[in-house]
């Protein structure tokens, strides 16, 4: 019985181990990326708010993002120019 749950996990194991490296080959071959962030997404709206004079706080409320996430959001996006 030992034996048979012994091959199981260290089948388990090398799934694990493997499944990462196959995805990362189709996401890379694909042109796909893992994931963007919210903020870059919303990035010019945030910048226009910020240059309409609104408060981090307030653009934080009206895109449903933190304030430091605005914050740096803004930063980056004003790097990219």
């Amino acid at each position: 019985m030992r034996t048979i749950v012994a091959e199981l996990a260290e089948f388990e194991r090398d799934l694990i181990r493997s499944s990462p490296a196959w995805l990362g080959q189709e996401t890379s071959n694909s042109g796909a990326r893992w994931g963007q962030r919210r903020a870059d997404k919303k990035a010019k709206r945030v910048l226009g708010m910020h240059a309409n004079g609104l408060s981090y706080r307030l653009i934080a409320r009206n895109v449903a993002l933190s304030k430091n996430t605005v914050m740096e959001s803004g930063g980056r996006a004003g790097t990219r120019k």
